[in-house]
């Protein structure tokens, strides 16, 4: 990936972690198969000793465990469509009910 590419040439999963990082704020993304050569051994062998580094300093993570691919969108961002979900909030804790279980996407994922 070239620096500076416009946003609307990032694989779709890319784009929507764009868009929630953006909301609190953060300036900062690190996506591994972006930052890290894949077709490069030595690139691979060279830093993914220190993966560790970066998840355990990010302010947040997002693992994008369904799909087939950089272009599966993740659930309402891209298309504005999120599931209802049942939910209730009482003594300031809330409780989400999952509409479908959601190993089943990770299950399923290549």
């Amino acid at each position: 990936m070239n620096i500076g590419q416009s946003l609307s040439s990032l694989p779709q999963t890319i784009e929507d972690v764009v868009t929630i990082i953006g909301k609190p704020g953060f300036h900062y993304l690190w996506v591994d198969m972006c930052c890290i050569k894949q077709d490069s051994e030595k690139d691979v062998d060279n830093l993914i000793k220190y993966i560790d580094l970066a998840h355990r300093r990010a302010q947040a993570t997002i693992v994008a465990a369904a799909g087939s691919g950089p272009n599966f969108e993740l659930t309402g961002v891209s298309s504005g469509r999120l599931a209802r979900q049942a939910h209730v909030t009482t003594d300031g804790i809330s409780i989400v009910s999952f509409i479908y279980n959601p190993w089943e996407l990770v299950d399923s994922s290549t």
